[in-house]
């Protein structure tokens, strides 16, 4: 798929659809309202008589950011004041920016046949996209990696890093906080001989240091990321456990406080995490599990603290005849061969390229995924041949105008329409 000519959020592909249909119209305020239920704009309002707007549907598309996606319906106008109900969030200063449809036409229905335009290509334009999620580990074949994708076309794993610092192998037990007891685990394990235990209590308790562990000064101020391995007893939502680091042996005065991903109970979990202030982390020497909120009495295993620079990552591909996309049930995995997975190692984080479906806008300031282009002659066609009020524009008008739009439409279509990679693999998805 070409790039989009131009980034165009929802309210931008709005204000040129009424534009080019005539629907409505846009135009800014020029002067400040002193209530939240008066749009002053003596340009364009002040060209109408009494009450010529009433019934105008409205939205406030740019300016006042609280603003920003109100919707109202002009109640009554006079003299370039239209009084607007519901009131908007605040009062509307001058050079705020809106739309108004003509009465008939509404927001809700532009909305709907703008994300109509884009569910009529989801199997058409798709875009690219690349994550690298997962982890290998011993045994494992299949990943759950691929939420959002629609094919794969490659998938890689890391066989080198260039720039890492170990922060902490976990072969030792760490120093227990409050109502935790703290060892060294050689059952449950990730890395090396083994992992630090941690048994906490139910009294540990929110904001708490549940474990920690020190050691000589490292400089991490070449790296982006860390990668963590936790197995907890309790499933984790993000950030109710944070990973710390420390350039006081006596802690404190965290450099970094990192949110730990949501994290499933009872499975080992290998997170990348980026680094906040990287460039601060120069004299690591603590690192620590602080707990957020209290998840109650549970154990966890910590394994493998490593910091990367995530550019430094040398990826090589797994041949296609070594890896497969499959289903089960409503999910999509890789699937990898032993022979893959003993070619990629265990613990080696995995990249997946592919395509995913291009996303339905929800609100007014997120980009389109599909050419905004194409959205708008799309739209455009299907405004002339639905029963939404045009002005000035009769029947024959609108025939004409659709005849040209739909051209326009099929046109882009086959600009930006996906060329995929030989031998992608598609996704089952709905």
């Amino acid at each position: 798929m070409t790039a989009p000519i131009a980034a165009m959020n929802r309210a931008e592909i709005e204000l040129a659809l009424a534009q080019k249909t005539h629907i409505g119209f846009s135009s800014t305020a020029t002067s400040n309202a002193s209530d939240t239920a008066s749009l002053l704009d003596s340009l364009e309002l002040g060209e109408g008589g009494t009450n010529e707007f009433q019934g105008w549907r409205g939205k406030m598309i740019s300016g006042t950011a609280g603003n920003i996606g109100d919707k109202f319906r002009v109640s009554s106008s006079i003299s370039g004041d239209a009084t607007i109900t519901p009131a908007v969030t605040g009062a509307i200063q001058a050079d705020d920016g809106y739309i108004l449809l003509e009465p008939g036409n509404t927001f809700d229905r532009l909305e709907s046949m703008v994300n109509d335009a884009i569910r009529g290509v989801m199997g058409i334009c798709c875009k690219k996209k690349e994550a690298h999620t997962a982890f290998t580990e011993s045994d494992k074949y299949q990943y759950d990696c691929l939420s959002g994708y629609v094919g794969v076309s490659k998938v890689e794993y890391v066989s080198e890093i260039a720039t890492e610092v170990e922060i902490d192998d976990c072969d030792s037990a760490w120093t227990a906080g409050a109502n935790v007891t703290a060892t060294a685990d050689s059952s449950v394990k990730q890395e090396g001989s083994y992992s630090a235990k941690l048994v906490v209590a139910a009294g540990a308790g929110a904001t708490a240091v549940l474990a920690y562990n020190t050691f000589s000064a490292k400089d991490l101020s070449g790296c982006t990321e860390i990668e963590v391995s936790i197995y907890p007893t309790v499933a984790l939502t993000a950030g109710q456990w944070q990973i710390r680091l420390d350039d006081t042996a006596g802690g404190g005065s965290a450099v970094e406080s990192l949110d730990i991903p949501a994290s499933s109970a009872n499975v080992w979990t290998r997170h990348t995490i980026t680094l906040a202030n990287p460039l601060s982390d120069t004299a690591v020497v603590r690192v620590e599990l602080y707990q957020v909120s209290d998840v109650g009495a549970c154990t966890a295993y910590l394994d493998y603290i490593l910091a990367v620079k995530a550019t430094s990552r040398v990826y090589k591909e797994i041949p296609s005849i070594h890896w497969d996309v499959i289903r089960e049930g409503t999910t999509n995995y890789i699937k990898l061969t032993p022979d893959a997975l003993s070619l990629a190692g265990e613990n080696t984080l995995l990249r997946v390229t592919g395509y995913q479906k291009p996303t339905e806008l929800s609100d007014d300031s997120t980009d389109a995924d599909v050419d905004p282009d194409y959205i708008i002659k799309r739209v455009a066609a299907d405004i002339m041949a639905s029963d939404m009020k045009i002005r000035n524009m009769d029947i024959k008008d609108r025939a004409d105008k659709f005849t040209i739009f739909e051209r326009q439409a099929k046109e882009k279509l086959q600009e930006i329409a996906t060329v995929p990679e030989q031998g992608t693999r598609w996704c089952a998805w709905v």
